[in-house]
């Protein structure tokens, strides 16, 4: 949870930088702000709370659990591996497509209202819109806090579906682009409902029992490689394919999603 939320923190980081810095200096010496790490601090106090006794401790607490723990094997497990890297696929199509469509969607707004005689300053991303963007990316960090919170609650397909719902939902409400705030609050409905179905598949993707502890290992690396693709795939379509198709996909993944949450019966939160 805390390494979920520290990496989301790291999206806002950038984007308020963007804000702040990005007309006032060389691309070349924003990049490497945007890669210094803000979390230093918190590696120290850790480093220097934890002594060298309590490490050992914990070291050996975790060599006894592991000549304890026997080795499982789960049935299907080809069918769960496949199960969980699609639904992390999708859910990390729909999280990392904002990060590019904020400021496509402004831009292309931007070009609506602009008049005859406008130059082709229009065209380029501003300050405000990497500070909209951070708020946005902010989004998937409340998501998974109330991820945390209401799994015991609700059952994992019940959650899911409705989050699917609502992403089909809100992504006709997209293609709208009445205005500013339709963009911002669309895309922020979308990064919460990823920080949602993100945080539900980090608790899946660690989950032993899921995947077994003979095929934890394999299972766990196939269905994080497949997850990475599906945010991939997200910025390679919005980078090179027409806006509108991509929400469109989208919408259809989304809706495709609902039909795979169905079928993930084997999870267990």
């Amino acid at each position: 949870m805390i390494s979920s939320t520290m990496y989301t923190m790291g999206g806002v980081w950038s984007a308020v930088l963007g804000y702040f810095l990005l007309d006032k200096m060389s691309w070349r010496f924003f990049i490497p702000l945007t890669s210094t790490p803000i979390f230093i601090p918190v590696i120290i106090m850790l480093h220097l709370c934890l002594t060298e006794v309590e490490v050992q401790q914990i070291d050996d607490q975790q060599h006894h659990e592991t000549k304890e723990q026997e080795t499982v094997t789960v049935s299907n497990f080809a069918v769960r591996t496949v199960k969980i890297g699609l639904y992390g696929a999708m859910s990390l199509f729909r999280g990392w497509l904002t990060i590019l469509l904020v400021p496509a969607l402004i831009q292309l707004l931007n070009i609506e209202k602009a008049k005859p005689n406008s130059d082709c300053s229009v065209t380029v991303t501003k300050g405000v819109d990497l500070l909209l963007l951070g708020l946005v990316t902010f989004a998937a960090i409340p998501g998974k806090l109330f991820m945390h919170c209401i799994r015991k609650k609700i059952s994992f397909r019940k959650l899911q579906v409705i989050v699917a719902l609502l992403n089909v939902g809100t992504f006709p409400w997209m293609l709208a682009q009445e205005s500013l705030i339709t963009i911002v609050v669309t895309n922020f409905i979308i990064k919460f409902l990823f920080g949602v179905t993100h945080q539900a598949f980090s608790y899946i993707w660690i989950n032993i029992e899921y995947f077994g502890t003979a095929g934890f290992a394999r299972g766990n690396s196939i269905a994080l490689a497949m997850t990475l693709s599906g945010g991939l795939v997200a910025m390679v379509a919005l980078a090179f394919a027409p806006l509108l198709s991509v929400i469109y996909t989208a919408l259809v993944v989304s809706a495709l999603q609902i039909l795979l949450v169905l079928s993930m019966t084997e999870v267990k939160l």
